[in-house]
């Protein structure tokens, strides 16, 4: 029990949108504004699923990739118990990016030094990453959304993870078993992109 506080409580500080984590306070005011006229609010989470949600996701995100993941280790000593290695298919956002980056997941097992022994730490709001299934990754190193922290200070290939959609079909499959259109998923992806390298960039 004191183990899922614990980790509910780094969830909600360094991970997940949504759920009360440092927002940026650094913006722009040009930002600020070329992002709102897309209905995208840098000042607070949009914590329900739905396009605006995805938007906001695209615009915090350091790197949005397709990939699947090709080695799952654990790191018992770790601040991340679980690391997860992904082959990248493809960059929406984040060039230049090696062919495979490193995502580290706070789910997984642990050395708990005070017992003595390995726990299992298991994040409800954390997606899970199997081998094999091409997803979309939505991944930070910190900086992007939230303030950023000594501890997420990581390597150009590493990253934590955002949110994670699983292709299924014609389908794109959140976390929360949302489902939603593979197209139009794509559409909005590179229209943020666009948006925020382009027009909110000068």
């Amino acid at each position: 029990m004191v183990v899922r506080l614990l980790a509910s409580l780094f969830c909600t500080l360094l991970l997940a949108p949504g759920l009360g984590a440092q927002l940026r306070s650094d913006w722009t005011q040009a930002e600020i504004e070329c992002a709102g006229s897309i209905d995208i609010p840098l000042n607070s989470y949009i914590g329900t699923a739905g396009k605006r949600y995805l938007r906001q996701l695209v615009w915090f995100s350091d790197a949005v990739i397709v990939g699947s993941a090709t080695e799952i280790e654990p790191d018992l000593d770790g601040p991340y118990p679980k690391i997860v290695t992904f082959r990248v298919t493809h960059v929406f956002k984040g060039h230049p990016l090696p062919d495979a980056v490193t995502v580290k997941l706070y789910s997984g097992p642990f050395y708990e030094p005070a017992t003595g022994r390995i726990l299992i730490r298991q994040m409800e709001d954390e997606p899970n990453l199997d081998l094999n299934y091409k997803t979309v990754l939505f991944l930070t190193r910190g900086y992007a959304g939230m303030e950023p922290t000594s501890e997420l200070a990581l390597g150009t290939d590493e990253f934590t993870l955002l949110e994670s959609l699983v292709y299924s079909e014609s389908n794109l499959i959140s976390k929360d078993r949302t489902a939603f259109d593979q197209d139009a998923v794509i559409r909005d992806i590179e229209f943020v992109v666009q948006k925020q390298s382009s027009d909110c960039a000068n």
